[in-house]
């Protein structure tokens, strides 16, 4: 006997196996889901186009931090010189010695530098040419002075930075006030001119 259902015929028909029921079979995807060479290809292509512009920003980092510390050490010396030359000026009580009409004005030079402390400071000045009197150390090279000074018991090895200048006042010899101007370099290499730092002040005389 065969159990069944009917039909319109009449005749009966075997009934679904369980398991089955009513679903329709379906083929299965030899192709699957993943990605294509191409794909994969420009996947690598813009990861590694990234990394190149990610690792180009170190060396340029690097660069631009010497930079700030140049920067900073020119700043420095420029600082100690126009310190020390302000505190000289207010100590000079003889109105002479401001305005001495010397061609250079020792007096008033030897005394704006005293007590300056900064070892190979050439204090040998000469005529700008333009009313001025200058001393400099700007030879590529072989010019400049250790600055700032290595402190005592440190690190032998350690590679000194060295400055390059031109110092310069200028001032009428009966004016009671005279610039100062100043141009640093910390390097022993490069063009002086064009790659120096300027800096500027003015002293005065106060009679103390």
């Amino acid at each position: 006997m065969v159990f069944g259902r009917r039909v319109n015929d009449g005749r009966a028909r075997p009934l679904d196996p369980p398991y089955l029921g009513n679903r329709t079979a379906v083929e299965p995807n030899c192709r699957g889901n993943g990605f294509t060479l191409v794909e994969v290809s420009l996947a690598v292509c813009i990861v590694a186009a990234g990394l190149l512009v990610l690792f180009g920003l170190f060396p340029m980092g690097l660069q631009l931090s010497e930079y700030a510390v140049l920067d900073t050490q020119e700043a420095m010396f420029a600082d100690t010189v126009f310190s020390i030359m302000e505190a000289n000026a207010m100590a000079i009580e003889s109105w002479d010695t401001w305005s001495d009409p010397g061609t250079p004005p020792v007096g008033l030079l030897q005394a704006l530098m005293q007590g300056m402390g900064l070892d190979g400071l050439d204090t040998s000045w000469s005529s700008d040419g333009t009313g001025g009197w200058k001393i400099e150390d700007v030879a590529v090279g072989t010019g400049g002075i250790e600055f700032p000074k290595p402190k005592s018991g440190s690190d032998p090895t350690t590679v000194p930075r060295y400055m390059r200048y031109r110092v310069r006042v200028a001032g009428a010899a009966d004016s009671p006030m005279k610039s100062v101007e100043l141009w640093a370099r910390c390097s022993k290499y490069g063009d002086f001119d064009t790659q120096s730092s300027f800096y500027f002040t003015q002293i005065f005389y106060s009679g103390m």
